[in-house]
């Protein structure tokens, strides 16, 4: 294709890619089936047993009514200066059921690009994110949970990885609010989450925050456990007057807090700190 083409899987069709072919977006690899600095548009279903890469330039985006099933590899990887994204939108579902983890990462070297999932639709995964390169600028590889659902299909030993030697890991971040559905498995997240957005714990299983996360928006526990590890925090942001402010912890599930709440009152006024209030829990259980 040529660099500027444009690929449509219109909403009822249904596409099944071979094997043994990497399905490549963007200007990054080699071989396979490739839309060369395109953007490609799916509305329809599509079968992929082969590896999914969305590459320099790429931008990959599942409609309404979208559905992928991924059983090969999948990463989103940018190149230099140059982001990478891949959008699941409102109504649409990806299924990762593959071997290794979803590599979400920045690109490699001293650079600013960004390489970027965001999930406003629904992505099951029974692998945990991951990068493993090395990043010294300030390129980033996030997933960005937008009102959309991140839901297990298998217990994960961490979801999203903890910063390594020469390695920038992938980060979490929640604008709105969006959904993590154990369903009834279990994973620890030792990532910071950061954003301006809250999230949702659904189903059964736990649940477990392990960082000191800068993510300010509500916390809601509607089933399972969520464990606040040891050294791990959650951060409220209390507003100008007695009662403000857009942090709430609540829900009918269980959670065990090990770690710390971080209150930062830097936007209230000094008399509403004298005499105010603010509610930050409202968990039917907390031990």
């Amino acid at each position: 294709m040529s660099a500027n083409a444009t690929l449509t899987i219109d909403a009822g069709a249904s596409v099944v890619l071979a094997g043994d072919k990497t399905f490549l977006v963007g200007t990054t690899g080699t071989g396979g089936l490739t839309t060369v600095a395109a953007t490609t548009s799916v509305a329809g279903a599509v079968t992929h047993p082969g590896a999914l890469r969305v590459g320099r330039l790429g931008i990959l985006n599942l409609t309404s009514g979208a559905t992928w099933a991924q059983s090969g590899d999948m990463t989103i990887q940018g190149v230099g200066n140059i982001t990478a994204q891949m959008t699941l939108g409102t109504g649409a579902s990806l299924t990762y059921s593959g071997a290794n983890t979803i590599k979400v990462q920045p690109p490699t070297g001293n650079f600013a690009g960004i390489s970027r999932l965001t999930i406003s639709g629904n992505l099951t995964t029974s692998q945990g994110f991951e990068a493993v390169n090395d990043a010294s600028g300030t390129a980033t590889g996030q997933v960005l949970l937008d009102n959309g659902t991140l839901k297990l299909s298998a217990s994960i030993p961490t979801l999203f990885l903890a910063d390594g030697v020469g390695v920038d890991a992938t980060k979490l971040a929640l604008t709105n609010t969006g959904t993590i559905d154990t369903n009834g498995f279990n994973t620890d997240i030792a990532q910071i989450i950061t954003g301006t957005g809250g999230f949702s714990k659904e189903g059964g299983g736990l649940l477990r925050l392990m960082a000191a996360n800068t993510y300010t928006g509500d916390t809601t526990v509607n089933a399972g456990s969520l464990d606040i590890a040891d050294d791990a925090q959650l951060r409220f942001v209390t507003g100008a007057t007695s009662g403000s402010g857009n942090n709430l912890f609540s829900g009918s599930g269980t959670v065990t807090l090990n770690g710390d709440f971080f209150i930062n009152t830097s936007a209230t006024d000094a008399s509403a700190l004298t005499s105010g209030s603010w509610q930050i829990e409202d968990a039917a259980s907390l031990p």
